[in-house]
């Protein structure tokens, strides 16, 4: 499935979403589709992420290098407030 795909299933959603994901990117991919699912929230649909704890590291050593880059802070802070609004609304 491409991530178009998933992306249009993720707005189809009728009343849950679960991820199953071992890395979430800091990339277009990675915020397109957090956005379509901060979108699915927004509708009421109850979405749940479980993620690989061994990825996690991954994902630090991968942002760390993004913060480094020209531009990088401004890019992490964004995607930081929406990983934080995800987590609000699963919480």
């Amino acid at each position: 499935m491409t991530f178009d795909a998933v992306e249009h299933q993720l707005g189809l959603a009728a009343e849950s979403i679960d991820i199953f994901m071992f890395v979430w990117r800091n990339d277009e991919i990675g915020n397109q589709l957090g956005q379509a699912v901060l979108a699915a929230a927004d509708r009421g649909i109850s979405v749940k992420v479980i993620k690989d704890r061994a990825a996690i590291m991954y994902e630090r050593i991968d942002d760390s290098q993004r913060i480094e880059s020209p531009g990088g802070l401004k890019k992490y802070n964004r995607v930081l407030a929406s990983l934080q609004q995800i987590h609000q609304w699963l919480t």
